[in-house]
């Protein structure tokens, strides 16, 4: 990773800024401020974000299907992905991440399956479910993949163990039914 000394200049390292920040503004601006300045000076197009952001998600996906991953580390990449996703708002993108979280039934270990859970399902912010993978392919006009992900989501509920530092195992399970059964009713899944 780049410590980011060197002022930023240029599109290619305007790219490697972007999406070393994971795609955000706002960790651009919060981590390297100068730098953020620097690239807001080069008044990059959304649509060049855009590009880079679907570059970035290939990319990740493809370590997260291919590459060499500590299982403790899947979830937080799969994280990474859904949010990127969510900002991508392309079928082809959720379709893709569906792909590889089916693969991921397995090797999740039992700490981190219902966290993968949650990002299905989505978290409950300010009185509605936050980036639900669900109600994405919903949204998209995509009913069966979001029945799919539905479908998915009791599959890493089967957890005997929750992350250190939390709520038990149980309460997070009933947590994400919950908000699963939600979602099936009010999306008519």
């Amino acid at each position: 990773m780049q410590d980011w000394d060197r002022p930023i200049q240029d599109l290619a390292l305007a790219q490697a800024y972007f999406r070393a920040m994971g795609c955000s503004h706002f960790h651009m601006s919060r981590e390297y401020p100068d730098r953020y300045e620097e690239y807001r000076a080069l008044h990059i197009s959304a649509e060049t974000e855009a590009t880079w952001m679907r570059a970035e998600f290939d990319a990740r996906l493809d370590e997260l299907m291919h590459g060499d991953c500590p299982a403790s580390d899947l979830w937080a990449r799969h994280w990474h992905l859904a949010d990127l996703a969510g900002v991508i708002r392309r079928r082809d993108s959720l379709q893709r991440l569906f792909i590889a979280t089916q693969r991921l039934v397995s090797p999740v270990p039992s700490p981190t399956r219902i966290l993968v859970a949650e990002t299905l399902v989505g978290r409950y912010r300010n009185g509605h479910d936050t980036n639900s993978m669900i109600r994405l392919a919903h949204a998209l006009g995509d009913l069966e993949l979001a029945r799919d992900i539905a479908n998915i989501v009791p599959l890493f509920c089967d957890a005997s163990e929750a992350p250190i530092g939390g709520p038990s195992i149980e309460e997070r399970k009933g947590v994400v039914l919950a908000r699963l059964q939600a979602q099936r009713t009010h999306l008519n899944l």
